[in-house]
C-alpha cells in the first residue's frame, strides 16, 4: 500500500460537492498516472503545534519520490517573512512557505501564488469593518491555487491550526479546503481519549463543508506506548467512523526518531 495515495482513500463521508477540475491535477506524464486526476491534499491539525509543518514535510519527501513536480501552498498565513520573487519583487509570505519551498528547491512554483491570505495585526478588525472584500480576499485563494496546479503533477496544502482556524474572516480550513475541493488529513496528537475528542470535533467541521477526510496522523507518539496506541486507536476509530465504505491510514510518528511511521487501514 502507497501512503501517500490518498485519493484512493475512501470515506463514509460523502462529499456535497464535485471536485473543481480547474484545482485538480492531471498526472498523466508520470510513471504510474495513467491520466488520472489527482485531488489535492489539504493537511489541518486538531490544535495548535500538533506538527502540521514536520508532517507536510515528510509528505513531500515521500511525493517527490512519486510525482513529477509537487505543489505546496498556505492559504491562509499569520507569521510572514519577506521574500524575492521570481521576478525580483518582494512580497511576503508565510513562514512556512519559504522553508518548504527553499528547502524542496520548488522552483517551478511563484512565491506570489504560495501564500495568498496574510493576516498581521489589526487585519481582522480591519476585515469587520468592512476594509477588506470577502469576494477578494476567496478570489485571491483560488487563484492562486489554480496557477499552482498548472505547474503541478499533485498539491499539498498546509492549514493554519484545527479546522476552525480563519473563521473571523470566512476562511477556516474546512471551508477552504471544500474550496478547493481538497480531500483532508487531521493530525493529532499521541493519547487517546483527548485525540479521539478532538478528532471528532475537526471531523464534524469537515462533514459540514462536505470535505473528504482522506487520513489521520498520530504524532508524538512515545516509543513504549506506539503499539497500544496503535491499536487502541485502530479500536476508537473503527467503532466510531467505521463502516463498509470507510478506508483510512495512519501515520504514527515517533517523536523521538527522524520519522518512523507505520500505515494501516480499517
Amino acid at each position: 500500500m502507497n501512503p501517500f495515495h490518498f485519493h484512493l482513500a475512501r470515506c463514509y463521508i460523502k462529499p456535497k460537492y464535485k471536485c473543481p477540475r480547474q484545482f485538480s491535477t492531471s498526472f498523466g506524464n508520470s510513471e504510474e498516472g495513467n491520466g488520472k486526476i489527482q485531488r489535492p491534499i489539504y493537511v489541518a491539525a486538531t490544535k495548535q503545534h500538533a506538527g502540521k509543518t514536520t508532517t507536510s514535510l515528510a509528505l513531500i519527501s515521500g511525493l517527490t519520490k512519486r510525482f513529477g513536480k509537487v505543489g505546496f501552498m498556505k492559504p491562509v498565513g499569520q507569521q510572514h517573512v519577506p521574500v524575492r520573487c521570481s521576478n525580483g519583487d518582494e512580497v511576503r509570505v508565510d513562514k512556512d512557505v519559504s522553508l518548504i519551498k527553499e528547502y524542496f528547491n520548488l522552483s517551478h512554483l511563484d512565491y506570489r501564488h504560495m501564500s495568498p491570505v496574510i493576516i498581521p495585526r489589526g487585519y481582522t478588525k480591519n476585515y469587520l469593518d468592512g476594509k477588506i472584500s470577502p469576494e477578494l480576499q476567496l478570489e485571491s485563494v483560488k487563484k492562486s491555487m489554480s496557477e499552482i496546479s498548472k505547474t503541478s503533477d499533485v498539491v499539498l496544502i498546509e492549514g493554519t491550526g484545527h479546522c476552525g482556524v480563519g473563521s473571523i474572516v470566512n476562511l477556516n480550513n474546512a471551508k477552504v479546503a471544500s474550496i478547493l475541493g481538497a480531500d483532508m488529513v487531521l493530525i493529532a496528537n499521541g493519547g487517546l481519549g483527548s485525540a479521539i475528542d478532538e478528532l471528532e470535533l475537526n471531523r464534524v467541521l469537515c462533514q459540514h463543508y462536505g470535505v473528504r477526510l482522506a487520513g489521520v496522523v498520530i504524532n508524538k507518539v512515545f516509543p513504549e506506548k506506539y503499539d497500544q496506541t496503535k491499536t487502541y486507536m485502530t479500536k476508537a476509530l473503527k467503532q466510531m467512523w467505521g463502516g463498509k465504505s470507510l478506508t483510512f491510514y495512519y501515520i504514527f510518528i515517533d517523536s523521538f526518531s527522524t520519522f518512523h511511521a507505520s500505515f494501516s487501514s480499517i
